[in-house]
């Protein structure tokens, strides 16, 4: 493994891992050394590797990577380029086609996200929130939005711009194909007048014939974020308005229907409940005129006088 770190995308992937430290040089003898990922930084991450010499080669204990793409670093020779040959049926000479690797960030960039608000034109004070790259995931990615490529701006950009406070721009040249990934700086536009540059950010692109890729690395403070092309914010278009204002019709109707609804509900339980108590009012009343016992029986008189009646004991007086 190499003692010092490699260029990044060599050793046959995007991040080669290279040991921070020494071989030993006692046969038999074990040593335990930094392995070291290559990134954007020389050592983005550590983690150790025991080494044993032997006798004429090392024995390295590997742990496995925990991202894709990385891989460990062997030795300094160059890799076998894969070509396919195509014989002509006629006299002509035979020709060789060199592929394109399939590790080429070309065939796997994923699309960079939130495009409607990178553009150049893009004022902080036309979005809603403003764009942070703090959790981008480090990796190649491609600008498009629309079905249109689009590139870092290569001039100064306005601070405020690109959806977000501090915007940034490539301060370089973009790659031609036959360069394959370049390393190329690019700025962070400061709130400062004339402060083009307040940081610097090592980033990698990629020409892929018709447009270009780009490997970047998260931003270390919010809010900041990567500008890609010159356009203004993508703004809600009238039939967009139509449909909301549909939209906010139709939950208005609803929350009527709703509450019309609701109110017949209730309306009909209270006169079921008032019913139902005239009910119970009337059958009681029905059943207190049943347990009334009736009045003592009194013989009509005919207008004659009463007749007092003596006790049982008594002598009843008889007509002379």
């Amino acid at each position: 493994m190499p003692e010092q770190f490699p260029n990044p995308f060599t050793c046959g992937t995007e991040s080669p891992i290279w040991i921070n430290g020494t071989h030993p040089n006692i046969e038999n003898s074990t040593k335990e050394v930094s392995g070291c990922v290559r990134d954007s930084n020389t050592c983005t991450q550590t983690f150790p590797i025991q080494i044993k010499k032997c006798s004429g080669f090392y024995a390295y204990n590997l742990p496995y990577v925990d991202l894709c793409f990385r891989g460990y670093c062997f030795g300094n020779h160059t890799c076998e380029e894969k070509t396919t040959t195509s014989i002509s049926a006629g006299p002509e000479p035979s020709t060789t086609t060199t592929t394109i690797p399939s590790s080429d960030p070309c065939l796997y960039a994923a699309t960079l996200s939130n495009m409607d608000k990178r553009g150049s034109q893009c004022s902080l004070k036309d979005v809603d929130y403003a764009l942070c790259d703090r959790t981008l995931k480090p990796g190649w990615y491609k600008a498009i939005d629309d079905n249109v490529f689009h590139n870092m701006p290569t001039y100064c950009v306005t601070v405020a711009s690109c959806g977000t406070e501090e915007p940034i721009w490539l301060n370089g040249s973009l790659p031609k194909f036959t360069d394959g990934a370049v390393l190329r700086k690019a700025c962070v536009r400061g709130f400062d007048p004339g402060d083009c540059c307040k940081n610097v950010i090592d980033i990698y692109i990629r020409n892929c014939f018709t447009y270009n890729v780009y490997y970047l690395p998260y931003t270390d403070l919010c809010y900041s974020a990567y500008c890609f092309g010159n356009r203004e914010c993508k703004k809600k278009t009238d039939d967009n308005l139509i449909i909301e204002a549909d939209k906010t019709s139709d939950s208005l109707l609803f929350i009527l229907l709703g509450s019309f609804g609701g109110v017949m509900l209730v309306t009909l339980v209270v006169v079921v409940i008032v019913v139902k108590t005239k009910s119970l009012r009337i059958g009681h009343s029905r059943v207190d005129l049943q347990n009334t016992p009736p009045p003592p029986y009194s013989p009509p008189t005919h207008g004659k006088p009463a007749v007092t009646v003596g006790s049982t004991s008594g002598n009843i007086p008889l007509k002379s």
